[in-house]
């Protein structure tokens, strides 16, 4: 249940680190019965397929020493030289009386001090989720031709990439089998992208691990649907998008790309004659009130109390009828 005081219970924990544990910082701000603490506002947003989850974050007004060590914080010295290192971040937040959760952990790409005013400074820090797997390449690089299994050829690409991370795969890659040839890509995230393009699976990164899976086996591995209405958190009124339902709630972080929501379809405001004319296939409601999140957007900013949840969404079986 979220709190009848829209800003009780309201947190934000950012913790600043090395995958190493040479480094670590961790900053807290929360809205506790009308009190706050340090200034952070953040976006994070998460895609259905191919896109990686990314965020952008702002820490107002540290000190020049705390700056300077997380700045630092990404080089140290290795036999004398000066290397760079990860520097990555990790989000936590929601309501500490309700729910309350990771929604983000990645790479800072780009630590920029900026100063928005004259009496503001501003940290902003810009991530991405599976960034070291973005650029990964791998010693492999051939065509694969008839009869060879997709499986296999994913599982190559890992055992020879220049990059360690975790890999899912459907079991319907055994049965699909190359037909002509498959060409391998100059990374590999361009080779899973195709792979999963000839194959009809979804190719989904997050935290570190990368999936191919048909949405069969997403479905069976799914948790219980987030049930949204006035009582659990969500704000306004769905709407229809020209692919779908639109929904904000407050923020949660139970909420995930391809997770299901429970709507009542009632309160979906349908009264939109623009998208009754063209609609496309996802955009016809639910008839069991089951949503699947495609992509969302995660926002926070402990001054003005915003703390949302910003889905949209396909009915529940609106790609396993694509797939037929």
């Amino acid at each position: 249940m979220i709190p009848n005081n829209s800003a009780f219970g309201r947190k934000v924990v950012l913790t600043i680190y090395t995958p190493d544990g040479s480094f670590g910082r961790q900053f807290v701000t929360s809205m506790l019965e009308g009190k706050q603490g340090l200034k952070i506002t953040g976006t994070i947003k998460k895609f259905f397929s191919y896109e990686l989850p990314q965020a952008t974050v702002n820490i107002y007004n540290l000190s020049a020493i705390e700056v300077g060590n997380i700045l630092n914080a990404k080089y140290k010295i290795v036999d004398g030289k000066t290397v760079e290192q990860p520097l990555r971040l990790k989000i936590e937040a929601g309501y500490i009386h309700g729910n309350f959760g990771q929604i983000f952990d990645g790479e800072i790409l780009k630590p920029n001090m900026l100063k928005p005013d004259p009496n503001n400074t501003q940290l902003r820090l810009t991530c991405i989720d599976g960034a070291d797997f973005v650029s990964a390449g791998s010693t492999l690089t051939q065509t694969f031709n008839d009869g060879i299994n997709y499986y296999s050829i994913a599982q190559q690409i890992k055992e020879n990439s220049d990059v360690d991370y975790s890999l899912v795969l459907s079991d319907t890659l055994k049965q699909r089998r190359v037909d002509g040839s498959f060409v391998t890509g100059t990374t590999d995230y361009l080779t899973y992208q195709a792979l999963a393009q000839e194959t009809g699976t979804v190719l989904t990164v997050k935290d570190k691990t990368v999936y191919l899976q048909t949405m069969e086996d997403l479905a069976k591995s799914e948790q219980p649907a987030a049930v949204l209405n006035s009582r659990t958190g969500l704000i306004g009124i769905p709407a229809l998008s020209s692919d779908g339902v639109t929904i904000q709630s407050v923020l949660n972080p139970k909420i995930d790309v391809l997770s299901m929501i429970q709507l009542n379809n009632a309160d979906i405001s349908i009264n939109q004659p623009e998208y009754l004319q063209n609609r496309s296939l996802g955009a016809w409601l639910s008839s069991d009130g089951l949503y699947r999140v495609i992509e969302l957007t995660h926002n926070f900013d402990t001054t003005t109390g915003a703390f949302t949840t910003d889905c949209r969404c396909f009915a529940r079986d609106y790609l396993n009828k694509l797939e037929t």
